[in-house]
């Protein structure tokens, strides 16, 4: 999967030249990026936009047959079973299959392609076409347009039974349409010049044959935090969002439970200190931590509908045994409110996790800000940062990672996986990333004392 964040050359997510040992980063939600989570094909209806899971499977690629670029589907491993494929289409589908296609009356009975393909045994990227009149489909096709690899554009040929329609639905999946398997993580093929011909001769094209016109989705996200808003995106949706109405400084985050889709499911709004990966049986992942606080601070507001209630839930672990556990509940609170949650760890904690809630009901509001750790061996400790550098960022096929002294290093995608990891590294080091998806990944790194996050982008 490839895509995601737009970044400044160095865009670091560290703690600075000051360290504070124990401490939340960005606790107070000062520091926000606008991130591009995925480009589209802005006239095809396609996967990124319809099922993102957090996991881009449709990708501008500027390796094209015709004109500046083409369309890359592939598959993702999502999590540590499921796989997300790639799929992009003229018209759209229901439960059963194709539902509506897009008005085009042009009588024809071929339709040609160009291909590349990097496919494993068993894979296929398939070709689906419905005839419709009048909203009821008439003919359906399901046709194999490419399997195995092909290094070089090669074209292939579609043909279907000669039909009327006043509407048709055509698209490219990336597996069988109406199968039960799912393609291999890591096949992919890219599409490019689909032309339309009847009885040889080429017929008006269906909108934008060669994948020219592309659009990205972005969402705004708390450094530091993960939230939902990614996942959001297919919807035009975010819950987590920056308010200035704050109770220190400048920003505070407001997360609120909706309603996307009128009628469908309510979503609530969550926060968390660690990666959120749906896939995993446990969502929110814990992230690094090695101090021992006594007490959990911040600030709150708290709109609930229908009498219901937000919290936030603190879990410290040790080799992977919660060592701490404690719940902060939050009420109905129309101005700033602080608290202090008293916390008792049993233990020397290596990660933690700090998951916020906005409540089940719809309309749900809750505000946070300035949260911190203190107490214990929390404090600001005025050692020297690790001087982190990550060049060049963006970057295609490697990139330097600089600290001082000796650190331990992953990168982490989107989805919490670890990519790529070394416990053993001094100074600088150059990594090759030529295997990694395009996309957004996290890069932390950690020593004794401190560990610090960067977001690293691929291209």
């Amino acid at each position: 999967m490839k895509n995601l964040f737009t970044t400044t050359l160095f865009l670091a997510l560290a703690l600075g030249s000051f360290a504070q040992y124990g401490q939340l980063p960005n606790g107070g939600f000062e520091n926000w990026s606008n991130d591009t989570l995925y480009d589209y094909p802005t006239d095809w209806n396609n996967a990124n936009v319809e099922n993102f899971q957090g996991i881009p499977t449709v990708f501008q690629s500027t390796d094209a047959q015709d004109g500046t670029y083409s369309c890359e589907l592939t598959a993702e491993l999502a999590g540590q079973q499921d796989t997300v494929f790639g799929y992009v289409m003229h018209g759209y589908t229901g439960p059963t299959g194709p539902s509506a296609g897009i008005a085009y009356n042009i009588n024809f009975n071929e339709m040609q392609y160009y291909y590349k393909c990097d496919l494993a045994v068993g894979d296929t990227l398939f070709v689906i076409a419905t005839r419709f009149i009048a909203g009821v489909p008439v003919t359906t096709a399901v046709v194999e347009a490419a399997t195995g690899t092909a290094s070089t554009w090669t074209a292939g040929t579609v043909s279907f039974p000669n039909g009327a329609q006043d509407e048709l639905f055509i698209g490219f999946v990336l597996g069988n349409p109406f199968g039960t398997s799912t393609p291999s993580p890591g096949s992919w093929a890219r599409v490019d010049n689909v032309t339309m011909h009847n009885a040889g001769i080429p017929v008006t094209n269906v909108p934008d044959p060669s994948f020219e016109n592309w659009s990205s989705v972005s969402t705004e996200d708390p450094d530091d935090w993960y939230t939902l808003n990614p996942i959001l995106s297919a919807l035009a949706a975010e819950n987590a969002v920056k308010t200035t109405d704050a109770n220190t400084g400048t920003y505070a985050i407001e997360m609120t439970t909706i309603q996307p889709v009128p009628g469908g499911d309510t979503i609530q709004s969550f926060l968390s200190n660690g990666a959120i990966d749906l896939f995993s049986s446990n969502p929110f992942q814990a992230a690094p931590y090695n101090a021992n606080p006594t007490a959990l601070t911040g600030a709150y507001k708290y709109a609930p509908s229908s009498l219901d209630q937000g919290f936030i839930q603190l879990t410290f672990l040790e080799n992977g045994t919660p060592i701490g556990f404690e719940t902060q509940a939050f009420n109905s609170a129309a101005s700033w409110q602080t608290f202090n949650l008293p916390i008792t760890i049993v233990g020397t904690p290596d990660s933690m996790s700090l998951i916020a809630f906005s409540g089940d009901n719809q309309g749900s509001v809750l505000h946070l800000d300035d949260l911190a750790f203190s107490g214990g061996n929390v404090s600001l400790d005025e050692f020297s940062s690790m001087n982190v550098d990550i060049y060049p960022n963006p970057a295609t096929t490697s990139v330097m990672i600089k600290a001082e002294g000796s650190y331990t290093y992953s990168i982490v995608n989107l989805s919490g996986q670890e990519v790529v990891s070394q416990n053993d590294a001094n100074g600088a080091i150059e990594l090759d990333i030529s295997a990694l998806s395009s996309g957004a990944y996290f890069v932390e790194i950690s020593n004794e004392y401190n560990t610090e996050s960067h977001k690293l982008i691929v291209e």
